[in-house]
């Protein structure tokens, strides 16, 4: 799928001006902060979060997995157990609430393409081109650019079962991970809530991704929507 990708779609001037400016240049993260010397993708779409979340904590969910957060703050800290220490993270997300707190999250190490949410998109919804007006073009640009910055990454962390994180991951060589409730609440189970364990907070994203490159990365599909609903190795340490 990834050459169909890279054979239909290709930023054009407008949108290539735009990723140079975001992403050209610069220092900090995993290899420099341009699109030549690396960032990490970090990529959200909540409404999978929040559907997820739901048959977790409803009968027939995860037993013992107890409360889980429906906050930003919480969905930003799962994505962040991924993100390599001192990286250049580029982000995007489906709701506009997200951008302040991943600024508060990664300080001056994160990069954004300016600008709301086209929330038809962010709700599914069909779109009449014609329709729209100034800003929902504008809205709609920025999305386009954001899927490039996020195919561009050196490592690519986004939410399980979004289209909009999937493609941009399979259209790219980069090693890339999906991320929701319940692999974070198996990772909180390996390494403890606050990210200890033994080789403390920094060693949990290489040994995650580790488990990612070695194919070990099935866990517990049973309450997310529209996944596979057997469950794996993972859910037992819940």
């Amino acid at each position: 799928m990834g050459c169909l990708y890279n054979f239909l779609f290709s930023p054009q001037p407008a949108v290539r001006e735009r990723l140079e400016a975001l992403l050209g240049g610069g220092e900090g993260g995993e290899g420099g902060g341009g699109v030549g010397g690396g960032h990490v993708g970090v990529q959200v779409r909540n409404r999978l979060w929040t559907a997820e979340r739901y048959k977790i904590q409803n009968p027939g969910g995860i037993p013992g997995a107890g409360s889980v957060a429906a906050s930003a703050e919480r969905v930003l800290y799962c994505m962040d157990r991924y993100v390599p220490p001192h990286a250049t993270v580029f982000f995007t997300a489906d709701e506009d609430h997200f951008y302040a707190v991943a600024k508060r999250q990664w300080g001056t190490r994160v990069r954004t393409v300016e600008g709301g949410v086209f929330m038809p998109w962010s709700r599914g919804g069909k779109v009449d081109a014609a329709s729209l007006g100034d800003a929902e073009q504008e809205a709609v640009f920025k999305a386009i650019v954001d899927w490039f910055a996020l195919q561009r990454a050196e490592r690519i962390v986004y939410t399980h079962q979004s289209s909009f994180g999937k493609t941009a991951a399979e259209s790219s060589d980069a090693p890339n991970i999906d991320v929701n409730h319940t692999r974070c609440l198996a990772a909180d189970a390996r390494w403890g809530a606050a990210g200890g364990g033994e080789g403390g907070a920094a060693a949990v994203w290489e040994v995650e991704w580790g488990e990612a490159a070695d194919g070990g990365v099935t866990y517990d599909t049973s309450a997310v929507p529209g996944a596979p609903s057997g469950r794996t190795g993972a859910h037992d340490e819940l």
